[in-house]
């Protein structure tokens, strides 16, 4: 069970951005630390304008449940005027008045003492995972830049591994920042095609192999590799049921491929994957998400293809379930189209995403 922080709703009564910016800023640094839970407790004393989503900018975490009853267990941040309301023998309650200041000043106050109670609940963060504040308005250059492997530049085709679009430099940028690049490591790309990305981490000294149900990728994939100095291992497989023994790679990609597996193809893959991962080998999984509905589109042109697009709940259920995996960083990719030719991706609300993209540890 995650531990459990619960806002108290009045400090929002004043509707003020700078405030639900700061609020932001401190669920995601405690977000990203620990395991942990955040709700809203709104006990109808006043009228609560729509919550979600908590900020007018981006955040990368899914929007949190309003509750009306208070757990035992748990620690609640309120004002001082209405401490005596939260006050319970299990709890634990911190007040400050409802200004941007004292919450900034909070998350130091919190993480001291709270120390020896979070401690059991600290998450164990890959090695190529930093923690990024939060910046308003979330401009997506200061993210891609810290987070991003490849080069940047202002027009996408001008790129040494392009050309591809903006909201495709970011994924791809968010997944190879969930690599582990210790010299030897075991890697395997599913679903490769006609990607960059098998190549990009052979060079940076991973032991690579690459594999796709589709022969033209393959053929692609297998002319990259022979031009390389250190190739790396091409194979026509099904990540369904592939060939490998148990436990053969340190770690996995599938960027943009469960999506076209049809059925329960998907469920099948984070299994085989799950059996190819060795002990807390990470997979990063990247797909289409729809936060209204999940839904499957089978006439995709030119090819007629299919492709899924998961909810959250869909996502949870299918991609990342809690026997095989535990979460290590969800995110959620978008952007909005400002005018022609000026479109911004950006880690995103889940309301307004076009991807989600789940880094999954092997339990």
């Amino acid at each position: 069970m995650p531990f459990t922080f619960i806002l108290d709703s009045h400090l929002l009564a004043s509707n003020s951005d700078e405030m639900r910016q700061q609020l932001a800023k401190l669920i995601h640094f405690f977000t990203f630390h620990y395991n942990c839970s955040w709700s809203v407790w709104h006990d109808g004393s006043f009228g609560l304008l729509p919550w979600h989503p908590i900020v007018p900018s981006p955040i990368p975490y899914p929007e949190l449940q309003m509750i009306s009853t208070l757990p035992s267990d748990c620690v609640v941040i309120t004002t001082s005027d209405r401490e005596n309301k939260v006050q319970g023998i299990d709890r634990t309650v911190f007040s400050i008045s409802s200004t941007p200041d004292e919450v900034m000043a909070i998350q130091q106050t919190l993480n001291r003492l709270l120390s020896t109670k979070l401690s059991p609940y600290k998450k164990l963060l890959a090695p190529s995972q930093r923690f990024y504040e939060l910046e308003f308005p979330s401009g997506w250059e200061e993210l891609f830049h810290n987070r991003t492997k490849l080069p940047p530049s202002e027009n996408a085709d001008c790129d040494r591994y392009g050309p591809f679009g903006w909201l495709r430099r970011l994924e791809y940028s968010w997944s190879l920042a969930q690599v582990d690049y210790r010299a030897g490591s075991s890697i395997i790309d599913i679903g490769s095609l006609e990607t960059f990305i098998p190549r990009y981490l052979a060079e940076q000294g991973l032991d690579v192999t690459s594999i796709d149900i589709d022969e033209v990728g393959v053929k692609y994939q297998q002319g990259v590799a022979s031009k390389l100095a250190k190739p790396f291992r091409v194979e026509l497989q099904d990540i369904t049921k592939t060939s490998y023994p148990n436990e053969s790679f340190d770690q996995a990609l599938m960027i943009s491929t469960v999506e076209h597996i049809p059925q329960d193809g998907d469920c099948r893959a984070m299994k085989e994957i799950y059996r190819l991962l060795r002990p807390n080998g990470i997979v990063a999984v990247t797909t289409p998400y729809d936060h209204h509905w999940a839904h499957e589109d089978t006439g995709i042109r030119p090819h007629n293809y299919l492709q899924r697009y998961y909810s959250m709940q869909s996502a949870m259920e299918r991609l990342a379930p809690q026997n095989l995996f535990e979460i290590v960083d969800i995110e959620f990719i978008g952007g909005e189209l400002h005018s022609p030719g000026n479109y911004t991706p950006q880690f995103i609300n889940p309301t307004n995403a076009d991807i989600i993209a789940l880094a999954l540890r092997k339990r």
